[in-house]
Order: C-alpha cells, then sequence, then structure tokens
C-alpha cells in the first residue's frame, strides 16, 4: 500500500486516464489469460525476496458479536472471487506472468476475549501472517471477540493479488452474494507456452517502438512532444540532516508504528465544507500537517495520492496510478506558534490535488524514463539495483464512502472499517533505505470515518504512541474529536 508502497480506491471524482499497453493485463492470448501488471509485479517480487512483501489489510468493527456461520458464508463468497487467484511463472523470456483461478478456501482465525485496547496489536499480527501468492494463498480472515461485546473482521490480502479496489469489489460481492469475478482456468502445458511465446513478442515490440519514438529525428530533434511528467518530489531528508533526530537503531529490532483513529464523518464534513474543502482535502491536508509534525517543519510536504483506473468487471490485481501533490501544512506544524485562521483554508489543498490529477491524466509512456515492459523482462538481480524513483513523504489514500454490502459483508452493519497496510518483516535499515515516510487511509461507513497511519519512519516515530499523539494533535488543530483504536 513508492515509500510508503501501498494504495487504495481514491476519491471517486478524479479519473485518470487509461492505464498504458503495459499496464493492461491481456497478453496476445485474448480472453483466455490474464497476464501480470507493471503493479502485480513489483509486489510480486518482493515475495521472491527483493524487498519485504506488502500485505493491505480492511478490518471491520462491531458493537456486538459476529455470527460464526455468517463469517464462513462470507469466506466461501470470497473464496469463489477474484481474490482466488494465483501467479504462474512465464516459460518465456520476456512474456508476463499469468494470473489463474486458485482453489484455496482459508480457515478463520479467531481470537476469544481480546481487550478492546489490544485491537491495533491484533491487527498487526494477523497483518502479517505469511501469503503466498504463487500457491494461491495469496489471502487470510481473522474474527475476535471484544471484552465490551463488540467483535472485530479482518480481512487481509497480498498487495501483488489485490489493491484496495479490488478488495473492496471483491468483499462488497460477497456481501451482497452477486456474481463473483472469475478468474481464467490455469492453461494446459502447449497453450500456455504458445501464449507466452505471443505475449513476449508484444512486450519485446512494445520496448522496440519506445525506443523508436526516441531515435533523433532532422537536427537531432525527437519526433513528437513527451506528455508532461509528474513534477519531481524530494526524497524525505536523511538523519544527518537538519530537522532529523534519530528515534531507531537499524540494529534494534523496530516495528512499523501504527495508529487508527474513528471521528464522525459529519463533524469532519462541516470542518471541511468550513474551510472551503471536501473531506477527502480535508484528509490531504490532515497527513500533510501529520508529516510535517514529525519533521518538524512548515515547507510544503511531497503527498502521494493514489487514483484508481478500475472498471465495472475488472479482474486486474493493481489498478492504481500514483498522482504527486506539494502541499503546505495548515496550520504551522510548531505548536508554539499562534494558530493563523487563513492557514486552514483548504482552497489551496483542493487546488493542489485537482493540478496533480491533471498533470497525472496528461502523463501517458512518454513520461516513463524507460518502458514499463522493459522492467518487467528483467531479472530480480538487474532490477534491485536499478535506481528508485523519488519517495514522497506522505501518502494519502481515501478510500471513501464504503458500499452497503461491503459495510455489512459478515451479517451485520460495521459500525467502522479501517484500511492498513504492512510492510512483513522490515525492520529499521530497510525501511530506512526505501526512503521513509508515513502512509495513511481513510474509510467511511455511514456516520463514522477513520483515519489510519503507518509511520515508515524509524528516525522521526519510535512507536504506536508516539504517532498516536502526533495524529491525535494534528485532528485536535482541526476541531475534530477522535476516539483510538
Amino acid at each position: 500500500m513508492p515509500a510508503p508502497t501501498t494504495s487504495g480506491t481514491p476519491h471517486p471524482t478524479r479519473p485518470p486516464a487509461p492505464p498504458t499497453p503495459s499496464q493492461q493485463p491481456r497478453g496476445a492470448d485474448g480472453g483466455a489469460v490474464l497476464r501480470s501488471s507493471f503493479g502485480d509485479d513489483v509486489f510480486l517480487r518482493r515475495h521472491r525476496g527483493l524487498a519485504a512483501p506488502v500485505h493491505n489489510q480492511l478490518a471491520w468493527r462491531y458493537d456486538a458479536a459476529l455470527a460464526p456461520a455468517a463469517v464462513e458464508a462470507l469466506v466461501d463468497a470470497l473464496a469463489a472471487g477474484g481474490l482466488a487467484r494465483r501467479v504462474d511463472r512465464a516459460l518465456v523470456p520476456a512474456a508476463r506472468d499469468r494470473w489463474s483461478a486458485a482453489d484455496h478456501r482459508p480457515a478463520v482465525q479467531h481470537t476469544d476475549a481480546l481487550p478492546p485496547g489490544e485491537a491495533l496489536a491484533w491487527l498487526r499480527r494477523h497483518g502479517s501472517v505469511p501469503l503466498d501468492p504463487t500457491t494461491g494463498r495469496g489471502w487470510s480472515v481473522a474474527t475476535a471477540s471484544l471484552t465490551d461485546g463488540g467483535s472485530l473482521l479482518s480481512l487481509v490480502v497480498s498487495h501483488a493479488v489485490a489493491d484496495g479496489g479490488a478488495m473492496v469489489d471483491a468483499a462488497t460481492r460477497a456481501g451482497e452474494r452477486s456474481a463473483p469475478l472469475v478468474l481464467p482456468p490455469r492453461p494446459a502445458l502447449l497453450p500456455a507456452l504458445a501464449g507466452d511465446v505471443r505475449d513476449a513478442a508484444g512486450q519485446v515490440a512494445e520496448v522496440l517502438r519506445w525506443g523508436l519514438a526516441r531515435l533523433p529525428r532532422g537536427g537531432g530533434s525527437r519526433s513528437g512532444a513527451p506528455a508532461p511528467a509528474p513534477a519531481a518530489v524530494p526524497a524525505p531528508s536523511r538523519p544527518d540532516a537538519p530537522g532529523a533526530s534519530p528515534t531507531a537503531d537499524p540494529g534494534v529490532d523496530w516495528t512499523t508504528p501504527l495508529a487508527v483513529a474513528e471521528v464522525s464523518a459529519v463533524e469532519v464534513a462541516d470542518v471541511a465544507a468550513r474551510h472551503g474543502g471536501t473531506p477527502n482535502t480535508w484528509f490531504v491536508a490532515l497527513v500533510a500537517g501529520v508529516a510535517a509534525r514529525l519533521r518538524g517543519t512548515d515547507a510544503p510536504i511531497p503527498v502521494a495520492l493514489p487514483v484508481a483506473t478500475r472498471e465495472p468487471g475488472d479482474l486486474r490485481a493493481n489498478a492504481t496510478r500514483i498522482a504527486r501533490a506539494s502541499i503546505s501544512p495548515a496550520p504551522s506544524a510548531d505548536p508554539a506558534l499562534p494558530e493563523d485562521p487563513a492557514a486552514l483554508d483548504l482552497a489551496a489543498v483542493r487546488a493542489a490535488c485537482k493540478d496533480a490529477y491533471r498533470r497525472l491524466a496528461q502523463a501517458g509512456a512518454a513520461a516513463e524514463p524507460v518502458p514499463l515492459a522493459l522492467v518487467q523482462m528483467l531479472p530480480d538481480a538487474v532490477v534491485g539495483r536499478l535506481p528508485q524513483p523519488p519517495v514522497a513523504a506522505a501518502l494519502a489514500s481515501n478510500v471513501g464512502d464504503l458500499p452497503d454490502g461491503f459495510v455489512r459483508a459478515a451479517g451485520l452493519p460495521a459500525r467502522s472499517v479501517t484500511a492498513i497496510a504492512h510492510q512483513v518483516g522490515a525492520g529499521a535499515a530497510e525501511i530506512r533505505a526505501s526512503g521513509g515516510g508515513i502512509a495513511a487511509w481513510m474509510c467511511t461507513t455511514g456516520g463514522r470515518a477513520t483515519v489510519s497511519f503507518a509511520g515508515m519512519d524509524p528516525d522521526r516515530v519510535a512507536d504506536d504512541e508516539a504517532l498516536a499523539a502526533t495524529v491525535l494533535a494534528e485532528l485536535d488543530r482541526w476541531g475534530v474529536r477522535a476516539e483510538r483504536w
């Protein structure tokens, strides 16, 4: 779910451009084969040891106990849908891997008598369960009975198998008992081999077209003007840079801090409207403010904004692109400074987000420094040595208003839902090398919304309590009351 490397369903009113040819899942085989996209490939390599695997987690919180039979029925429905997939390695160099239907139905893991104060630790524990997309074991489900009479439900999926939009779609279809998305069957050896040859030829042709388009044409000029690339985002400052205060030793065991706050969706909408924005732009400003506090700066914060390209009936595992915006924190990150009411104006944030979405929509394959098809052809050892793209200081993923079928997927209406992503097994050294930063998600369920944060910055965020204190302080500055998970 970049550093942070995660994704989700963004604000629905920001449609991007259609995916580039290298992002299309279908190969030359037509509808018989579903090929891995560039995004899928990035996360699949992590399962092969290139970096820590990324797991996406959606969690429902209820004020009453769940019926075990309803949960089992939900898992049965999920096992018949789009999450039930496995990746098969291509048999021919340069061909993309294939997705096919998997016959796997995970057993529900249940915890009794969990104190509400341990909900976050429970989510982290189940978010880190072993998953393997190569065997079809790419997702898991867990429940917990809370000592206050409530309950929790967790759905964890490898990011290679599904982004946030795919997870919401699968759970909604399962909750509504509507027709599931069904992946193609695994092809026999000879058809698979023939299909891989055709796909490899298509991939090579795409790379050649990319190269030919950049050959000098008369006087050294290039034919055509490339689409404008997204603005470069500076990498976060390193531990020895001004303003950084190391809090974690790379040799010491360290776990990514998490914080989840539940707020009133009505209150958020009112606050956003009073300051000239929407709940989405308020959330982006909130994330920028948290990042600014952690960095001790009032300078603009580079924020990554996930944008969905998913269409109805879309079988792609990952269908998300990233827009990038520079957001001035509102108000000052220094609590000692007097509050400036003008700094709480969300109009500038809204304009920056619109501009970021516009630039993303205009940027096509020409904006890529190398063709994505070529990167997919390269072995892990080579990809691991490629220079990493610039990272944002924060990621703000608004999952949005969840459909009723999703909210009631396990029979009961959920009080609230949260989204989190986990880089499983990543310690301070790996997180630091990836660029650090924070990732945040917002989910809205009726009258409640949750904002959840992962503090992937070992030099500024020591633990859950430190991250939660920063998040609550920024919420308080906006006048939004919150309850911690």
